[in-house]
């Protein structure tokens, strides 16, 4: 409690004056009181204490006159007033106190350890008003002029600081806060703060769109903010989803820039053809660091067609390899030697050299046929040094082949996914594969039909001992891989080195 001190003139005591008056406290001198002081005090608090204020003449009368300038006897008599009145203003100084006190001036000191559900808030007791505060806490809410939750404080070192831990701030968004103190004569409050719980964003990676070759352009949304505004959007990608190594800024990221918006999106330049990109959008606010799902596309490839021995090959993408889209034509191997054709039947069958047939089922002429399904192939032409397909291009291993089904569901639907659709066949050609019945020219050099109830057969370059792979689709919607004779004559697909 505040205590209101009196002052008094004090002198040294005499020994005489000391024990007339009994005194051996020298902390109590009354030798020469400053009654002027004293009254003066007194008027400042009339309103309590009435005497002063019927008996005014009395005390000026009595105590106007310094006790040294009397005799003995009225000495004596002004001393034990001068005491007397001493301990009427002590025994009323909690009185006078409280009247004098005021409610306690309270400071909204600040909030820390903010999250996205939580934070710490501080005040501070700038002055108890003269009565000891007794309760302190904080009010809070979401609108600055309706603090309508309380939290009670802790109370730290030195006690005119306290905090509180506040929890359970949902949603994210902004908060205010004021600190509050109370004492015997009242309860008072400090401004009222704000603060905003965020969490970080919420992002979607939606798409990409107009991928070529090298090129691909990516898209991105931010679905929440988390109750702050981003500061930066960005996408990751590479070529393995485990280890997104680049980055590229979005439209509108960065100092400087347009505000940040949401869809966004962002241009990749320098990619490698028919190759497979990882890549995830990425947002950040005051909160953290968020990313969207992970998603893929494939760069195209890096021609859209191919001219070879007077032949236009348009090219496809299947998962990651460039395909022609139709059966090979060549007559000629890579280095411009012939490969030999309209073998006969003997020569058919007994030649261990590359050969090549046309079609002669199906009631067309071989000019249709070859334009339709291509020329058939031994595997000794297909194995040949020289090469079957143009440069950057080869006839696909087994392992290509299975490659291929896999990217469009496997063996079980591949059929129906890579064949033409009706009226050539009875596929969808999801990819532009576009398999035809260009049927085969057995081993004893007899044609299988095309067309109709035909079928299709393509080699593979992998040797299975004295016979090698081959692929085959039916009517059906699967297509399996088998191996078979060197003599027989099969399609070839040419893919990208």
């Amino acid at each position: 409690m505040k205590r209101y001190l009196f002052v008094f003139g004090i002198l040294a005591v005499s020994s005489v004056s000391m024990g007339l008056l009994g005194q051996t406290d020298p902390s109590k001198n009354y030798e020469n009181c400053a009654y002027w002081e004293l009254i003066e005090q007194l008027r400042a608090y009339e309103d309590t204490l009435a005497f002063e204020q019927s008996l005014p003449d009395t005390l000026r009368r009595e105590y106007g006159i310094p006790v040294t300038n009397n005799g003995i006897t009225a000495k004596v008599y002004r001393l034990y007033r001068c005491a007397a009145l001493l301990d009427t203003l002590a025994n009323r100084q909690d009185s006078l106190a409280f009247v004098r006190a005021d409610p306690p001036t309270v400071d909204s000191d600040s909030i820390s350890g903010i999250t996205i559900s939580s934070a710490i808030l501080h005040g501070r007791v700038l002055s108890d008003g003269g009565e000891t505060v007794t309760e302190r806490w904080f009010k809070y809410g979401t609108s600055r002029t309706a603090l309508n939750d309380t939290i009670t404080a802790v109370v730290g070192v030195p006690d005119s600081i306290f905090t509180a831990n506040l929890t359970g701030l949902t949603p994210p968004g902004t908060w205010y806060m004021a600190a509050v103190a109370k004492n015997a004569k009242g309860t008072s409050s400090g401004d009222t703060l704000q603060f905003i719980t965020v969490a970080a964003p919420t992002m979607d990676t939606d798409s990409s769109s107009l991928r070529t070759a090298t090129t691909a352009t990516l898209h991105g949304k931010v679905i929440t903010n988390g109750g702050d505004a981003l500061t930066h959007q960005w996408f990751r990608y590479g070529t393995s989803a485990a280890a997104l190594n680049d980055s590229i800024a979005a439209s509108g990221a960065g100092s400087g820039t347009p505000p940040l918006t949401s869809p966004f999106s962002a241009g990749l330049t320098g990619l490698t053809a028919a190759t497979k990109y990882y890549f995830a959008a990425f947002g950040k606010n005051a909160a953290g660091t968020a990313a969207g799902d992970t998603l893929s596309f494939w760069t195209k490839c890096s021609v859209d067609s191919v001219s070879y021995d007077g032949h236009w090959y348009g090219v496809v993408m299947v998962g990651d390899k460039c395909w022609f889209d139709e059966n090979l034509k060549t007559d000629e191997y890579r280095n411009g030697d012939p490969i030999p054709g309209s073998l006969d039947s003997l020569n058919w069958v007994t030649t261990t050299a590359g050969a090549q047939a046309v079609q002669d089922q199906g009631g067309l002429n071989e000019s249709a046929n070859l334009d339709t399904y291509g020329r058939l192939y031994n595997w000794h032409a297909v194995n040949d040094t020289r090469g079957l397909c143009p440069t950057g291009w080869h006839v696909p291993t087994k392992a290509e082949w299975d490659s291929l089904y896999a990217r469009v569901g496997g063996e079980a639907v591949a059929g129906k996914e890579l064949k033409a659709p009706a009226p050539r066949w009875n596929g969808v050609n999801t990819n532009g594969f576009d398999v035809v019945q260009g049927g085969r020219r057995m081993p004893d050099a007899t044609f299988a039909p095309v067309g109709g109830v035909g079928h299709a057969y393509f080699w593979t370059s992998t040797p299975n001992g004295g016979q090698a792979y081959y692929r085959y689709f039916t009517q059906y919607p699967d297509s399996y891989g088998y191996f078979n004779g060197l003599r027989n004559g099969f399609s070839v697909r040419c893919t990208q080195d």
